[in-house]
């Protein structure tokens, strides 16, 4: 769990502390995984801890959202729905 949150609400410990500051209301992670060879997946979902909203990618690609507004999204675009963390999904990315 990484997170900037003092709710005492999320259904994980932190482990990776993030700190917002001076307006700061986006972070952007990157995670690799490699799919092996003659797997053939027909899909991927991903379940999460998301505290407000998320755009997902693959491949450089748009695959998903969670709680974001349509159109483009940039560093500045706020949730949906602001709220406290909780376990969502599963999501299934396209």
């Amino acid at each position: 769990m990484l997170a900037d949150e003092d709710c005492g609400c999320l259904p994980e410990s932190i482990r990776t502390p993030l700190t917002a500051a001076n307006g700061k209301v986006t972070f952007y992670f990157r995670a690799r995984f490699t799919v092996p060879a003659g797997l053939n997946p027909s899909g991927l979902q991903v379940r999460h801890v998301i505290d407000d909203g998320a755009v997902f990618y693959l491949n450089g690609q748009e695959a998903g959202r969670y709680n974001m507004p349509s159109g483009t999204v940039g560093y500045d675009n706020l949730a949906l729905v602001i709220g406290n963390a909780a376990y969502g999904g599963p999501l299934t990315l396209r």
